[in-house]
C-alpha cells in the first residue's frame, strides 16, 4: 500500500516545496511568456503576430524569441482560468513540477536505483527550485521529456503500442515547449539501437515527433517567413556577442555552471569516488586555492582571462568547476557499461551539458536543468551499487545540498522581489497624469515598471521633451546613459541587495539567469547595492543612432 503512494507523496512534497515560492515576482524573460500568452488568448492562430520591445525598440515577436509557442498556449489557458497574478500562475505550475518528480521517480524504478533517492537528488537542486519558481518554459519542457521517456520505456518493456505512441506525442510536446525536447528523438534512437533495434513500431514512433515540429516550422514560415528553430540556431552560432565566452573559458566556465546546479555531484563524492581519485583532486584543489590566494597567476581564472574577479569568488568558482568535472565524469564514466540503460543516461547527463555549455545561444543556468533527472538515477544507481545505506553519509550530504538549494532559490526570489519593489516606488513617487516617464531596462523590471504606467523607451524613436523623466537602472542589458548635457539628474535611489547570496550579481560574477561573462551561477557575496537614477529632461533629446 505504501508503495503505490509513495509516488504521490513525493509530489505533494515537491508542492510543499515550491509553496514558499508561490508570491515570487516575474523575472528574466517571464514577460516574454506572459505577453506571448496574452497575446495568443486574442489570436490563438498567430502566436507571433506582435510587437515586443525587448532591446533597442519595437521588433516583432518572431524575431526575438527563440522559443516555440508551447509555452504560450499552456500559460494561456492558464491565465484565461486563473487569472495572471504571480501566486495564481506559480501554483498553476508547480503542476508540470510535480510531474517531473512523478516522471523522475517512475523512471529510477525502471532503469535501477532507489527512485526516491534518485527523485530527491534531482529536484533538491538549485538548477530545479530556481526553474520550478519561473513561468518560463524550463520545468514544463522537462515534465514533457521525462514523461516521453517513462512512456517509451514502459512502452518497450510492456509491448503496448499506446505507450508508445503517448511518448510520440510528449516528445512533440516537449519539442514545441522548448527546441531541446527533440533532442529525446536521437536519444531514444541510440537506446533503441542498443536494445531492440527491430521493433519497427517503436522507431516510426521516433518519427512522429520530428514530422510534427517539422509540420510546425512549416507553419510558421508560412505565416512569418522564416523557421524560429533555424533563426534560433542561426543566432546561437553567430557568436557576435562580446559579453559571451568562448573555447576554453567557455568550457572552464561551462563546467563550473553546471556544478553549481548540481552540486549534489560533488557532496556524494566521498561515497563514490576511490581513494586515489580524492586524494589526487584534494591536492590539484589545494594547489590552485593557493594559487588564487597568492595570486600568482597561475590558475585557469588567470589562465583564461577570468583573473579579474576577487578571492572569494575564484575560490567559489574552483568548488564548483570541481563539481561539474563530477558531473561530466560520471557520465563518461558510464559509457563504459555499453549497457543500454547506463548508455541512454550517459548520454542524457553528456548531451545536455554539451548543449547548455557550447550550443546554446546565451550562457544559463536553467539550460543544465534536463540533466537533473539522470544525473539524480546515475547517483542512485552508484550508491546502490556499492551498497551505500541512504540513511547513513549519503542522506546528510542530500540534505545539505537541499538546503543549498532552497537558499538560492530563496535568494533568487529575494531579487525578483527587490525589482519589483523598485517598479513600485517609481511608479507611487515619478508616474502621474501629466508626467511623461520612460524607463529603461527589460526582464522582470520592464514587466512592472509598464504596470506601473511606465513607457520602455525606443532609443530609435522616442523624442524626450522638457519635463519628461527617464529611470535609468545601474545593471542589465541594453541600457545606454543619457546626454548629460539634455538631462538632469533628478535623483538617485539605492536599493540594497540584502542577504549573503546573489543569483544576478555583475559585481561579484553571479549570473545564473544570464552570464554574459560572469563565471558564476551563483555565489556567496556582498555586492554594493542597486542603484536607479532618475533623469529630468532639460531640452528636446533623441538618442543618437548607433552606428
Amino acid at each position: 500500500m505504501m508503495g503505490a503512494l509513495l509516488p504521490a507523496l513525493v509530489a505533494l512534497a515537491l508542492v510543499l516545496c515550491l509553496l514558499p515560492f508561490v508570491g515570487k515576482g516575474f523575472t528574466i524573460d517571464d514577460p516574454l511568456f506572459l505577453w506571448l500568452a496574452q497575446h495568443i488568448q486574442a489570436s490563438p492562430g498567430d502566436p507571433f503576430g506582435f510587437y515586443v520591445n525587448w532591446s533597442e525598440g519595437p521588433l516583432p515577436m518572431h524575431a526575438v524569441t527563440m522559443n516555440p509557442p508551447g509555452m504560450g498556449y499552456l500559460l494561456a489557458a492558464a491565465g484565461g482560468i486563473v487569472g495572471w497574478s504571480e501566486r495564481a500562475l506559480h501554483a498553476v505550475l508547480m503542476i508540470p513540477a510535480a510531474v517531473a518528480s512523478l516522471s523522475t521517480f517512475g523512471l529510477a524504478r525502471r532503469l535501477g536505483g532507489d527512485p526516491l533517492s534518485a527523485t530527491a537528488i534531482a529536484v533538491l537542486t538549485p538548477v530545479f527550485l530556481v526553474s520550478a519558481t519561473t513561468v518560463m518554459a524550463d520545468t514544463t519542457l522537462l515534465a514533457f521529456w521525462c514523461a516521453g521517456l517513462w512512456c517509451f520505456l514502459a512502452g518497450l518493456d510492456s509491448r503496448r503500442s499506446a505507450w508508445l505512441w503517448l511518448s510520440g506525442v510528449l516528445i512533440l510536446c516537449a519539442a514545441l515547449t522548448k527546441y531541446f525536447g527533440i533532442a529525446l528523438v536521437p536519444l531514444l534512437a541510440v537506446y533503441l539501437w542498443l536494445r531492440e533495434p527491430r521493433r519497427a513500431l517503436a522507431w516510426g514512433v521516433l518519427l512522429l515527433p520530428l514530422a510534427g515540429l517539422l509540420a510546425h516550422e512549416l507553419w510558421l514560415d508560412r505565416i512569418y517567413g522564416h523557421s524560429v528553430l533555424l533563426a534560433g540556431f542561426s543566432h546561437a552560432t553567430a557568436r557576435g556577442d562580446p559579453s559571451q565566452l568562448a573555447g576554453g573559458a567557455r568550457l572552464l566556465v561551462g563546467l563550473a555552471f553546471a556544478g553549481g546546479c548540481l552540486p549534489v555531484a560533488l557532496a556524494l563524492a566521498p561515497w563514490l569516488w576511490t581513494r586515489r581519485v580524492g586524494f589526487v583532486v584534494a591536492g590539484l584543489l589545494a594547489l590552485a586555492v593557493a594559487d588564487a590566494v597568492l595570486g600568482f597567476g597561475l590558475g585557469p581564472l588567470s589562465l583564461l582571462g577570468l583573473g579579474k574577479w576577487p578571492v572569494a569568488v575564484a575560490l567559489q568558482f574552483l568548488v564548483m568547476w570541481v563539481a561539474g568535472v563530477a558531473v561530466a565524469g560520471l557520465a563518461l564514466s558510464e559509457l563504459r557499461e555499453r549497457e543500454p540503460d547506463a548508455v541512454l543516461l550517459a548520454l542524457w547527463l553528456l548531451g545536455t551539458l554539451v548543449f547548455a555549455i557550447f550550443l546554446n545561444w546565451t550562457q544559463s543556468a536553467r539550460t543544465f536543468l534536463p540533466a537533473a533527472p539522470a544525473l539524480g538515477i546515475l547517483l542512485a544507481r552508484r550508491l546502490a551499487a556499492r551498497e551505500v545505506g541512504w540513511r547513513a553519509g549519503p542522506g546528510f550530504a542530500v540534505a545539505a545540498c537541499a538546503v543549498l538549494a532552497f537558499s538560492v532559490a530563496a535568494a533568487d526570489a529575494r531579487w525578483a522581489g527587490q525589482v519589483r519593489d523598485v517598479a513600485a516606488r517609481v511608479g507611487e513617487r515619478f508616474v502621474g497624469p501629466q508626467q511623461r516617464t520612460f524607463g529603461i531596462g527589460h526582464w522582470g523590471l520592464q514587466w512592472y515598471l509598464e504596470a506601473e504606467g511606465v513607457h520602455t523607451i525606443d532609443y530609435r524613436r522616442d523624442r524626450f521633451e522638457p519635463g519628461d523623466l527617464l529611470v535609468e537602472p545601474g545593471s542589465g542589458y541594453a541600457i545606454r546613459s543619457p546626454d548629460a548635457a539634455a538631462f538632469a539628474l533628478l535623483e538617485v535611489f539605492e536599493h540594497p541587495e540584502g542577504g549573503i547570496l546573489h543569483t544576478m550579481s555583475p559585481e561579484i560574477g553571479v549570473g545564473f539567469h544570464a552570464g554574459g561573462g560572469s563565471p558564476l551561477p551563483w555565489a556567496f557575496g556582498r555586492p554594493a547595492p542597486d542603484f536607479y537614477r532618475v533623469w529630468r529632461a532639460k531640452r528636446a533629446f533623441v538618442y543618437p543612432r548607433e552606428p
